[in-house]
């Protein structure tokens, strides 16, 4: 509880920040977010679950326009949580864990230069921020099953390009292309994908999305990733590169006043398919691994005035291993509220229920976990 309200504490100054006057070239930009955790089950092997835990997310920095088409970004970010003995703030360059960064670590998480030549065209160089979700389009629960950087309490980043562009129609296209060398990844890549430190990877990520708000299909996106040689196939440690896609669509429909109904459904396919026994699922050589994910929700944005609610089910098999907000080899269904307290200020309620799909190697049962959360964020814009 002490270390609860120490995060509290600190929650609080580092938000009255963002009311620092700063003049039209500058932009201050980042957000900090206090969550709080419950989770209650049984493990794989069978023993009972149950953890409370409370983490704090400080992500500040700033954005200074050098000209109409011309900025500069930079932005630091730290986790801290209720057990964080140790803090080493620092300047780190890779995530330790599929979180990201470790409590306690600190690192930039935006350090860019961003050029728009055209109206159509825009390019950032460095380390910098991606997101498979469409905020425009709006839900309580907005998941992929690709990437995004920061999601819950934690810090990841991107280090490479990425190009935007608009087209006519409603259709826009976001290519990336993330280097890395000495250093893995920050951004989330669960096992079987082990992608090393040592060896230099360029890997490849487009997403082309047709947004029309006014229209009953509200959004279309096509999603495609390839990491080269990062995920074993079979017991002779032959590796192969991770090449994946999903489809996406949000459909709606306006009701009363401001109130929406969204249904939305995604679904992946892992073109590479391991060997089961390679990933730690039961089978023989040659048995390969469920390659499809499915997730489906459906969100009652503003049923009252700044309030949503959302419902989630989801299937992702354990081959399936770059979400950030589904862990794979996972069956989970959610149930979201979404209080937009002010334009800077969101609250987000929810419940979520996780369960293995497949029951791995080794294990005596399938876990199954409950999960109530809450977190307040608060956004400096």
């Amino acid at each position: 509880m002490r270390s609860l309200l120490f995060l509290l504490v600190l929650f609080y100054p580092v938000a009255a920040l963002s009311q620092i006057p700063i003049n039209d070239r500058i932009d201050l930009i980042g957000d900090t977010r206090l969550l709080g955790a419950w989770q209650h089950g049984t493990d794989r092997d069978g023993v009972e679950i149950n953890q409370q835990s409370a983490f704090l997310r400080l992500r500040l920095g700033v954005r200074y326009h050098i000209h109409n088409n011309l900025d500069i970004s930079a932005r630091y970010g730290m986790r801290l949580s209720d057990e964080t003995r140790k803090l080493s703030p620092g300047l780190h360059t890779t995530g330790e864990n599929q979180n990201g960064l470790l409590p306690g670590e600190g690192a930039f998480d935006i350090a860019s230069l961003r050029y728009r030549p055209t109206s159509r065209l825009s390019i950032e160089a460095g380390r910098f921020q991606t997101s498979s979700v469409i905020w425009s389009v709006p839900g309580a629960i907005q998941y992929s099953l690709f990437r995004f950087e920061g999601n819950g309490p934690n810090v990841h980043w991107v280090d490479g390009v990425q190009l935007h562009y608009n087209f006519d129609g409603g259709w826009h296209s976001n290519l990336v292309m993330q280097w890395h060398h000495r250093n893995a990844p920050s951004n989330i890549h669960r096992y079987p994908i082990h992608i090393a430190e040592t060896t230099p990877h360029l890997s490849w990520y487009n997403a082309v999305h047709r947004i029309r708000p006014d229209e009953r299909l509200r959004l279309l996106t096509l999603n495609f990733l390839y990491i080269p040689n990062c995920i074993v196939m079979n017991t002779e440690d032959r590796t192969s590169g991770y090449i994946t896609a999903s489809v996406k669509t949000k459909l709606g429909w306006n009701l009363s006043g401001q109130a929406q109904l969204l249904w939305e459904n995604e679904i992946g396919y892992n073109f590479n398919r391991p060997d089961n026994i390679a990933i730690g699922l039961p089978g023989e050589n040659g048995d390969k691994a469920r390659a499809t994910a499915l997730t489906s929700t459906l969100n009652y944005v503003d049923f009252a005035p700044d309030h949503s609610i959302g419902f989630l089910a989801a299937f992702v098999p354990m081959s399936f291993a770059i979400s950030p907000f589904l862990d794979n080899n996972l069956i989970q269904y959610e149930i979201r509220h979404v209080w937009d307290a002010t334009s800077r200020i969101h609250v987000h309620s929810f419940i979520r229920y996780q369960r293995d799909l497949e029951k791995t190697v080794g294990a005596t049962q399938r876990q199954s976990r409950l999960f109530p959360v809450m977190w307040i964020t608060y956004f400096f814009r």
